[in-house]
């Protein structure tokens, strides 16, 4: 089955749509504008945990529109959009910061350990390479463990 496709709404429209299903916004001009940067469908996963749970059951029905908790406004919603997106990003960069620091440390015990450039593959660090390239197999950018370590420098060793 097709879904009929929604119609356009400008961030005005968004708004007040928002309106008549029991948001409280308090500064229209706040949310059209938080509107027109963050994207209404994205937001909309915040939008259906303050529905009504009765409408969250009756949701998929014709005659039924999605209906906020007496008391919800839209900067409630907005302030745990943006915990959520401020929790995202230091995730993000401490994962990044643990990569980094795994990827030079490995890098340089292997450059450190290894003369020949195809040390990776010796007999000595086969279990450990194993270890690794197991927990690499989970992300697809990493084919082997040379795929991660190579960018890194361990091929650099003399």
């Amino acid at each position: 089955m097709i879904k009929k496709a929604k119609p356009f709404l400008s961030f005005e429209d968004q708004v007040s749509l928002l309106a008549d299903r029991g948001l409280i916004i308090d500064n229209q001009s706040q949310a059209i504008r938080f509107l027109s940067s963050n994207n209404y469908y994205r937001l909309n996963y915040y939008f259906h945990k303050y529905y009504l749970p009765q409408q969250k059951a009756a949701a998929n029905t014709k005659d039924t529109k999605d209906i906020f908790i007496p008391g919800t406004t839209f900067i409630e919603i907005q302030r745990i959009y943006e915990n959520d997106q401020w929790l995202r990003q230091l995730i993000s960069g401490l994962l990044e910061k643990i990569e980094i620091y795994f990827g030079t440390s490995l890098s340089h015990y292997l450059a450190q350990a290894c003369q020949d450039p195809n040390c990776l593959y010796c007999k000595e660090h086969a279990d450990v390479i194993s270890q690794i390239e197991s927990i690499l197999q989970m992300h697809e950018e990493y084919k082997t463990i040379a795929d991660f370590v190579v960018p890194m420098g361990a091929y650099h060793c003399q």
